[in-house]
């Protein structure tokens, strides 16, 4: 027989009994609400890491917003800028341009506004920004109270502390630069200039061109009416390339009709002989004959210099249009005429003349021996200075003769060469006035492109949280009996700002942005508005964004004009413009993100970051 002991109360060999029974359903139900009691209590607990963190997130959040406000004004100030500065240049490529002149000056005026503008927002962007960044530490601080606050529940007290790393920021400054004020006195100074040497240009440039165009008309542009080429090819045997026909002025030069001249007389002394076996005729020929050996002598000193570039020299030698005239040439002076022998000086045109064969021949004279009265007049070809002087009128005074059309050409040669004269020292006085106000722009505009507004504002290394909670023991609960409070417990938390390359902030920026510039453009005109939305992409795109709205700017005026000082101006913009540089700036999204906080305390001396690095042992 088994001796009693204490568990037979509990159990026997048939199994619990009643005391048994209900002492394991007590133990069971005191462990179950002890478990219960301990995950709510350990959760509880460990909430505190996440508040923590909560808050690390919320403090630096806000120095992203306030890196946001940064990048604002920044894309504000350069786009203002660079709508100013481009006003500018616009502005001088119109003054170059008579038509639109005033246009430039309005646009120089409107670009003078934007430029006093910017100086005013730069002021106050700087006041602001510097505002907001002594703010911040405070502005951080209660963002993070905010969030410990909304998460603390019944009975869970939340002490903490923010620290931003580093807790003081460095002032912010926005300059002005010289060379911006250089570019704008220097395009306000030479716009008068330049509008005033560019109308002069482009009305000396204008008669250039038309006489060019008179000059065409006259040698070929009539073909097939009278004009020089359709008359030599009627009256001459010269060869197609020696007379060649062009049709359009655009291919044509001066040096055309001069050789075409040259080639022309040339055919004219080969193929020149009497038309009929008259002694007449045998006269005339003779007399056409000596005009022509004239002409080929004469035209051979005739030249064209024209490189578009010096003063062009054109040289057209003109013949002699009637008998006053002949009389100021070798054709009344030289001893090309023969002279009779017998009792009677009789001077003849040519040497089969009858009279000369009957009298034989006494020598050769001139025309001006004859009217000095070393000879007389033959009676049968009747030479003298007057026949001469008909030949030489026949052709040159009547729309049919060769000479006529030649003529028109020397004239229009002539202006030609006075009015590219007068034109080309204006426009180089333009162009070196252009090119001087452009070197200010371009250096105007490498300040303006290399100047991006930089921040260092509190808490650019981070944000760091200590968040301490006392914890009551909770609700009780049944079978367990629990303490009252559990004690005190300590979170630390550290966040900082990484960009996130996968967002782009640039919408936020572009509306911040145009809300800013169109207060600030709004009365210096529609011009300044339209230019200032092109030059938008300028901030995302780089300098590509800055060529994209020069170009629009340029591509709606008609800067086409005589001088071509127009296009040239818009090419020389569109040059510098293309050369400057400027990588796009950086519009990826900045957000905090949780970090070991060793990494933040590493770079302050504060409280905070001094107790953590204590515990840490980070030197």
């Amino acid at each position: 027989m088994r001796l009693g002991c204490w568990t037979d109360a509990f159990f026997d060999e048939r199994g619990f009994s009643t005391a048994g029974t209900a002492v394991a359903i007590l133990l069971s139900c005191s462990l179950v609400c002890f478990s219960a009691w301990a995950v709510q209590s350990q959760s509880r607990a460990t909430k505190v890491q996440s508040v923590a963190d909560a808050a690390a997130l919320a403090a630096e959040a806000e120095v992203a917003e306030f890196m946001i406000s940064v990048k604002v004004a920044d894309a504000t100030l350069l786009t203002i800028s660079l709508t100013g500065l481009t006003l500018l240049g616009v502005g001088i490529v119109c003054c170059c341009v008579p038509p639109i002149a005033g246009v430039g000056d309005s646009l120089i005026e409107a670009g003078e506004k934007v430029l006093e503008k910017r100086k005013v927002f730069a002021e106050k962007s700087a006041q602001v920004l510097n505002l907001e960044q002594a703010a911040l530490p405070v502005v951080a601080l209660t963002q993070a109270e905010s969030v410990m606050f909304a998460n603390a529940e019944d009975g869970t007290t939340y002490i903490g502390y923010m620290e931003l790393v580093p807790r003081e920021g460095e002032e912010i400054e926005i300059p002005g630069f010289e060379s911006v004020d250089d570019a704008l006195d220097t395009a306000t100074d030479a716009s008068d200039t330049v509008a005033e040497l560019a109308d002069t240009a482009e009305e000396a440039s204008e008669e250039a061109d038309d006489a060019w165009i008179d000059a065409y008309l006259e040698d070929c542009g009539y073909a097939p009416n009278y004009c020089m080429q359709q008359r030599a090819e009627t009256l001459s045997s010269i060869s197609p390339s020696e007379n060649p026909l062009y049709h359009s002025s655009t291919t044509w030069s001066f040096d055309v009709p001069l050789k075409r001249a040259q080639a022309y007389y040339r055919a004219r002394l080969r193929d020149e002989a009497p038309m009929d076996a008259t002694d007449e005729e045998g006269a005339r020929s003779a007399l056409r004959k000596n005009v022509f050996a004239y002409a080929v002598d004469v035209m051979d000193e005739g030249y064209v210099i024209d490189d578009g570039v010096s003063a062009p020299e054109l040289h057209f030698p003109l013949l002699p249009k009637n008998t006053s005239e002949m009389k100021e040439t070798p054709l009344y002076t030289n001893p090309d005429y023969p002279v009779s022998a017998g009792e009677h000086a009789y001077i003849h045109a040519w040497a089969g003349c009858p009279q000369y064969q009957q009298d034989g021949s006494g020598g050769y004279g001139s025309l001006s021996g004859l009217d000095a009265g070393s000879y007389e007049v033959c009676p049968a070809c009747g030479l003298d200075s007057v026949a001469l002087g008909q030949v030489l009128s026949a052709s040159t005074n009547i729309e049919n003769g060769f000479e006529y059309h030649y003529r028109k050409v020397a004239e229009a040669a002539e202006e030609y060469e006075r009015a590219r004269s007068e034109a080309l020292p204006a426009i180089e006085g333009a162009k070196s006035e252009v090119d001087d106000a452009f070197g200010e722009l371009t250096e105007a505009f490498k300040d303006v492109l290399g100047y991006r507004i930089e921040a260092y504002p509190p808490g650019r290394f981070g944000a760091v949280v200590e968040l301490s909670a006392r914890e009551d023991g909770g609700r009780p609960v049944g079978f367990v009996s629990t303490p009252e409070e559990l004690g005190s417990f300590t979170a630390f938390s550290a966040a900082v700002l990484v960009e996130d390359e996968s967002e782009d902030v640039i919408s936020s920026l572009l509306e911040g942005a145009s809300a800013d510039a169109d207060s600030v453009l709004l009365d210096c005109g529609t011009m300044a508005l339209s230019l200032w939305a092109s030059l938008l992409g300028v901030y995302k795109g780089g300098v590509d964004g800055l060529t994209d709205g020069v170009e629009k700017a340029l591509d709606g005026l008609p800067l086409i004009g005589a001088s071509g000082l127009g296009t040239w101006a818009a090419d020389e913009m569109r040059s510098f413009i293309g050369e400057l540089g400027m990588e796009p700036a950086n519009t990826s999204a900045a957000k905090p993100t949780l970090v070991n906080t060793a990494y933040v305390v590493a770079h302050e001396d504060g409280p905070l970051s001094q107790t953590i690095r204590a515990l840490k042992g980070v030197p």
